[in-house]
């Protein structure tokens, strides 16, 4: 045998016998030291022959693979953050309408949501880092968990909310166009105002995207809370307006408060009732022909807010047909698209009015989300292929608009 085969034979030769002697009883310690050395010597000798060469390249092999294989299974156990909901089922799309009672979204790293009845949210991403929720209409009691290791983004309309860690807040789309975002616990961040807001426990603030305001102010008292999702007792008082949305203001005049409200301040304060037994005692007929378009559009929101399906259609089009090229006129048609895709499940009266609205508003507030559902209502109505175009031409106009998940996996077929 050469002595190329000796200088292998060696090294592993002294491994096995140290094995043995290890594996073979009680090895004192100065044998275990010499038996340390001899393996270090072993491994570290410069004379390292093509064969442990290539050994070593297999062991390197096998490291790498082993190192990706841990890595593999450290993302597994990373993965999405996934969630349940009590108290009503997932629609289509990810959707949570509750219609007779509140509904908990729960997820899986503690964190909570309460969507309000009537209302309509839809959970569009759950990953590892970041949960994003569009919430459509209505309102929900949002609780972060203690050292959550996600980022929650709640969007509404052209807004976008980000609570902190511990938090407790309740969020609100009125109409269509009103975000209010009460803060009860932790930080807060609002974005889509002309300048982001930090916001902390005990304020709240409104932002209108019809008309670009933003009002700040304090909640009226402090929330009581009944379970691990906070509860409102009393109704925040009306905030405040300010040049300086970034400050705590004080509480309106007290005389303020005898002042009649208007059928707007009574609809962005979510007092809908209100409206609709005013407008029927004047008299629904005579409201829709005689009132000035404000009442018209805050009847018309009162009305489909709280169910009243068929008296805000009657409301939707008298403001059509009495104030013509109006905006308002024009998101008529977007919420009466709504009300037949919704409520009526009427997908070919839906897809006319979101057309209507898109060739009325081309940039309008709520293009983005007439898009996508006429997006969405074309794949209900004739499959997914036929959807296809209008997800292209979506995520050119909306890459980052609420349908753009959907209209990206339109298009992974």
């Amino acid at each position: 045998m050469d002595s190329q085969n000796l200088n292998v034979k060696s090294p592993l030769a002294r491994l096995g016998e140290l094995a043995r002697s290890v594996g073979a009883g009680n090895v004192s310690r100065a044998v275990d030291a010499v038996g340390e050395r001899r393996a270090a010597e072993a491994f570290t000798t410069r004379r390292r022959t093509p064969r442990l060469r290539a050994l070593g390249g297999v062991f390197a092999v096998l490291a790498t693979a082993a190192a990706a294989f841990a890595i593999f299974t450290l993302q597994l156990a990373r993965s999405a953050v996934s969630w349940t909901v009590d108290g009503a089922p997932v629609g289509e799309g990810t959707y949570v309408s509750p219609a007779q009672k509140e509904a908990t979204v729960r997820f899986s790293e503690g964190s909570e949501f309460a969507v309000q009845r009537g209302s309509r949210l839809r959970v569009a991403q759950a990953g590892a880092k970041t949960v994003k929720a569009v919430l459509e209409v209505g309102a929900a009691h949002v609780r972060i968990a203690s050292h959550s290791p996600v980022g929650f983004k709640i969007e509404a309309g052209p807004f976008s909310v980000s609570p902190s860690a511990v938090a407790r807040i309740m969020v609100e789309w009125l109409a269509d166009e009103l975000l209010r975002v009460s803060i009860f616990e932790g930080e807060t961040s609002v974005y889509g105002t002309p300048s982001p807001l930090k916001l902390h426990a005990g304020q709240q603030v409104s932002a209108n995207a019809r008309d670009g305001t933003v009002e700040v102010g304090p909640l009226a008292a402090p929330a009581v809370f009944t379970s691990a999702v906070p509860e409102v007792r009393n109704a925040p008082a009306p905030p405040v307006s300010t040049a300086d949305p970034s400050a705590v203001l004080a509480p309106a005049l007290p005389g303020a408060a005898s002042r009649r409200a208007s059928w707007s301040d009574s609809v962005a304060v979510g007092d809908y009732g209100l409206v609709i037994r005013d407008a029927e005692r004047r008299g629904v007929a005579s409201v829709l022909i005689e009132s000035p378009l404000a009442d018209l559009v805050a009847l018309a929101d009162a009305a489909r807010l709280s169910g009243r399906i068929e008296l805000g259609k009657r409301a939707l089009s008298a403001e059509r047909s009495r104030f013509p090229r109006t905006s308002a006129a024009n998101d008529a048609a977007f919420f009466l698209g709504r009300i037949a895709d919704d409520q009526e499940h009427a997908l070919t009266t839906a897809l006319t009015w979101y057309e209507t609205y898109l060739a009325e508003a081309p940039q309008g507030h709520f293009a983005a989300e007439a898009f996508g559902r006429r997006m969405v209502a074309i794949s209900r109505q004739s499959g997914r292929a036929a959807a296809r175009q209008t997800a292209v031409e979506y995520l050119k106009r909306f890459a980052g608009g609420p349908h753009a998940a959907l209209a990206r996996d339109l298009l992974s077929d």
